[in-house]
């Protein structure tokens, strides 16, 4: 995945295959 961050921020990302995002398939994605 590419992508421009453009707003600085903590944003919480996860796994969208259902059950997965309630199982812990999350991460924290930190823009500076």
């Amino acid at each position: 995945i590419e992508f421009d961050a453009t707003t600085a921020g903590t944003y919480e990302i996860y796994c969208a295959v259902a059950g997965h995002r309630e199982s812990g398939m999350v991460g924290t994605l930190v823009v500076e």
